[in-house]
């Protein structure tokens, strides 16, 4: 019989993954996380550490796995002075510490920036993807050649889970967003051009690769404004840039929108944040548009929740009644593997390769799997290959453990989702997060920069 990891991989193939009941899904769970423990604690010191001070020699339930998971933080827990002093071959070793490559035959003489970094890992098969990094740091999370490919197919067959969409090239495709980079949504966006963009007619608002470095020190000068640590001279360049950049995303945005309106009545797919959605029904309407009213077979994907946009109380609802959506398509995040794609009923439903995992706020209790429980979301997905899967979110979500009224089995999460660190005046407080960060920082070699 194939090991457990292998039959959780195997799963992508069934017709439909979000039907599977808890009771099939727990033993396989348990089981491939022992596996993963036994072949990961041999090469990631932060996770064999964690083991050995939580005394968890071996994964029997679901609550074994709650002490080894890592934060959502910790995969940015490297000192910012790595990368704002270029000590490039401290991160690598950082990077070893949370992942299982030792990163050995890597290159880094000359390296210019994290970008330039970044491309000598991946030119090495070491796919370290990232964050937004909007918050001025970025996480890094290394994953496999393997784990790059099964979340394409991933991406491109289980798309839909009411109305699945064959990928042949087929749309109309506007991106209003990047689709080169490391951003983890910005690769999501190349794999699903591949699939479902017509050579001949696929749109992109931002056609140079996004550049980390670029985003990081914008974040990076927001911050110094807000200090008041930043001179006039830098203020007064940056909101140059950033105006001149401003001139050309909207000359782009406008193109895009006007060769938008001109074919919505053949099959599109539209591609936007919430932002980017908000502002295309401006423009629409600014033209007399109350509705989009797209041909048949249309899609439009994207999401994002607020994140800070002030916008109407009820703006999805006046999203969904323009583009004819029925809410937000899919939940997920940097850090996790696949994405919770919604159903008719508006649940997102869990995909069977990790443990879904429902803690209490400071991440240290598995809540009851009965009914519909309010806490904050965890995981564990031994099917990733270079990292520990076992992470907790910043999310506070409600899970549903009875079937969904679409009449799958599988859990579901439902609507909103929101952050802890936006409900909480005092930000977002995992118990895990310092303690892993020391075991981290006590792994480095006293070298100079």
């Amino acid at each position: 019989m194939a090991s457990a990891i292998q039959q959780l991989k195997d799963l992508q193939s069934r017709p439909d993954i979000y039907d599977i009941p808890e009771a099939e899904l727990r033993p396989l769970h348990i089981a491939a996380a022992q596996e993963a423990l036994e072949t990961q604690r041999q090469s990631i010191p932060t996770l064999d550490k964690r083991a050995k001070e939580m005394g968890v020699d071996k994964i029997r339930s679901l609550d074994d796995m709650v002490p080894l998971l890592f934060a959502h933080t910790n995969y940015k827990s490297y000192p910012a002075n790595f990368l704002s002093q270029g000590r490039w071959k401290q991160l690598l070793q950082w990077l070893s510490m949370i992942s299982t490559p030792d990163y050995s035959d890597v290159d880094i003489e000359g390296v210019k920036d994290i970008d330039d970094f970044l491309a000598r890992l991946w030119a090495k098969g070491y796919f370290v993807t990232t964050s937004s990094g909007t918050g001025g740091k970025l996480s890094l999370m290394p994953k496999s050649r393997q784990d790059l490919n099964r979340y394409r197919d991933f991406l491109l067959y289980h798309n839909s889970i009411d109305d699945p969409i064959e990928p042949k090239n087929q749309y109309h495709y506007f991106c209003f967003a990047a689709n080169k980079g490391t951003y983890t949504a910005t690769y999501s966006n190349e794999m699903t051009i591949e699939g479902f963009g017509r050579p001949d007619s696929t749109y992109v608002l931002i056609e140079e690769p996004m550049l980390n470095a670029t985003v990081m020190r914008m974040a990076d000068m927001r911050k110094r404004m807000a200090e008041g640590t930043a001179t006039p001279d830098e203020i007064a360049a940056f909101e140059r840039d950033a105006q001149e950049q401003g001139e050309r995303m909207r000359a782009r945005f406008n193109w895009m929108a006007e060769k938008l309106l001109e074919l919505r009545h053949e099959k599109v797919w539209i591609m936007g944040m919430t932002a980017q959605l908000w502002d295309l029904m401006m423009f629409a309407r600014a033209r007399g548009l109350t509705k989009l009213d797209l041909a048949p077979g249309s899609v439009v994907t994207g999401g994002g929740g607020m994140k800070h946009l002030k916008l109407p109380e009820d703006f999805q609802e006046q999203l969904n009644a323009f583009y004819g959506m029925k809410g937000p398509a899919a939940y997920g995040m940097s850090e996790q593997s696949w994405l919770f794609p919604a159903c008719k009923a508006k649940r997102y439903h869990a995909h069977p390769f990790a443990a879904t995992l429902i803690l209490d706020e400071r991440g240290e209790k598995l809540l009851p799997r009965e009914g519909q429980v309010t806490g904050r979301h965890a995981f564990l997905d031994p099917t990733t290959e270079y990292r520990w899967g076992g992470l907790i979110s910043g999310d506070k979500v409600t899970a549903d453990f009875n079937p969904c009224p679409c009449g799958r089995r599988g859990m579901t999460i439902l609507q909103p989702v929101r952050r802890y660190a936006d409900i909480n005046a005092d930000g977002d407080k995992i118990e895990c997060a310092g303690t892993i960060d020391a075991y981290i920082r006590g792994g480095f070699k006293a070298e100079p920069a």
